[in-house]
Formats: C-alpha cells, sequence, structure tokens
C-alpha cells in the first residue's frame, strides 16, 4: 500500500520546501498541487520537483479545487493507497501527519478525518472556511 501525501499550495514560502523535505522519509510519494500561484512562485515549486510529483495549472481556482485535481491523478496513477492530506505552510506536524496514516492503515474501511486545536492566531480567511 502506497503512503500518500497531497498539499494543495497557493503561492507558498519556504516553509513548503522544508515540509516536502521531512515528508519524504516517511511517505512513498509526495504530491504538491500549484494552484495557480504564478512565476513568483515557481522558485519554490522548481525546489520540491526533485522531490515530489508537482502538478500545476495557470489560474487559482480554489483549495477544493486543487485537492480534487490531486485526488483524481492519485486514482488514475495508483492502485493501492492510502492519502494524508496537508496544508503547506507549516500548521500541520511530521508527526501528526503519519499518526494519522498508521491510523488510516490500522482502519481501512473508515474516513478518518483529523482535527487541529483552535487558537487565535488561525487567519480570519481560515477561520471561515474552516466553520
Amino acid at each position: 500500500m502506497k503512503k500518500i501525501v497531497l498539499i494543495p499550495s497557493y503561492e507558498p514560502d519556504n516553509r513548503l520546501i522544508d515540509l516536502v523535505e521531512k515528508l519524504n522519509s516517511y511517505f512513498d510519494v509526495v504530491i504538491v498541487v500549484d494552484d495557480g500561484s504564478g512565476n513568483d512562485y515557481k522558485n519554490i515549486f522548481d525546489k520540491v520537483k526533485p522531490i515530489s510529483k508537482v502538478i500545476s495549472y495557470p489560474f487559482n481556482k480554489g483549495k477544493g479545487h486543487a485537492l480534487k485535481v490531486g485526488y483524481q491523478f492519485i486514482k488514475e496513477t495508483y492502485k493501492d493507497y492510502v492519502i494524508v492530506t496537508l496544508d503547506g505552510d507549516g500548521q500541520h506536524t511530521m508527526k501528526d501527519a503519519v499518526k494519522l496514516c498508521e491510523y488510516i492503515i490500522e482502519h481501512p474501511d473508515e474516513l478518518v478525518i483529523g482535527k487541529r486545536i483552535r487558537n487565535k492566531k488561525i487567519p480570519i480567511k481560515s477561520k471561515i472556511g474552516n466553520s
């Protein structure tokens, strides 16, 4: 069974590079979906290309669309897999990603959703999206 991590990404910074490097030590496949970030962010995606699969499209279509594109790619490319989705901004830890993946492997017939502990530092856009 392939352990796959899927990261939708829009206008990332160097935290994405650090995260992808860490994730490669446990996950079999790391997929990053560039959600139309543009040329200003090309260097970030170029740095993760040697250690992940990067899927790009030219215009921002939102996180939901990026996830759908990633899921479709996985469905068409792999046969037996488990998927963990993370954000590329460092809000998810490697430890939690591994813990979630292990739980999913142990409970293959369940949909497993991780829940973050909320704090006051969450951007308003994320608060609205999460609610």
